[in-house]
């Protein structure tokens, strides 16, 4: 524990070997640089930005848990991890993506600094992870009506409005745009896919 509190990646005990693991799981992380790679595209920064606020990092640290928890066997064989190398994984994952030659294009170093300082928080890594859980688990399934897999926009505007009928009536629209918004990060987006569990 450092002095503040705070679970520090690099003090875990690690037992997986960094070099074998990226290799193995290359398609994965490809995968995920590539989503990184979208969501910077949105905040509209480029190199010569030197820093970013908290609430883009943890867009992009929960874009890395969301794609992680789309591709089954990475899934689980994180899940099946003890705690310590999960952690350890996931800044492991999260080091080689924001240092990796597609994102380096398009964030500074001070940015990726920033970026990998945060993720070294195994506690607020750890909070990323199990919010993007209780989204997907609870909330996606919630508004999935159809249960296809993909939340519209019009299906969180219609439970808004089921739900609350006492609220304003364009609540339902304005809620549906910010929680869409706020989990895609992609502008324009009107639907969500997610993994659903039937």
């Amino acid at each position: 524990m450092s002095s503040s509190g705070e679970t520090k990646v690099e003090q875990i005990n690690v037992n997986i070997d960094e070099n074998d693991f990226v290799s193995k799981h290359q398609d994965e992380i490809n995968l995920i640089k590539n989503k990184v790679v979208e969501i910077i595209k949105t905040f509209q920064i480029d190199v010569n930005v030197k820093n970013m606020n908290t609430s883009k990092i943890l867009k992009i640290l929960s874009e890395i848990n969301k794609t992680i928890k789309n591709v089954k066997i990475f899934k689980q064989e994180i899940e099946d991890l003890n705690d310590g190398d999960r952690f350890t994984v996931l800044f492991m994952v999260t080091t080689n993506v924001i240092n990796s030659q597609e994102v380096s294009q398009h964030l500074s170093k001070e940015v990726r600094d920033q970026i990998i300082n945060f993720s070294e928080n195994g506690e607020a890594v750890s909070e990323v992870a199990n919010m993007i859980d209780w989204v997907a688990d609870e909330v996606l399934e919630g508004y999935d009506k159809n249960q296809d897999g993909v939340v519209t926009s019009e299906e969180i505007e219609q439970s808004c409005n089921k739900s609350c009928s006492c609220c304003p009536k364009g609540l339902g629209r304005c809620w549906a745009s910010f929680f869409i918004g706020f989990l895609c990060c992609k502008c324009g987006q009107k639907e969500i896919r997610y993994s659903s569990k039937n």
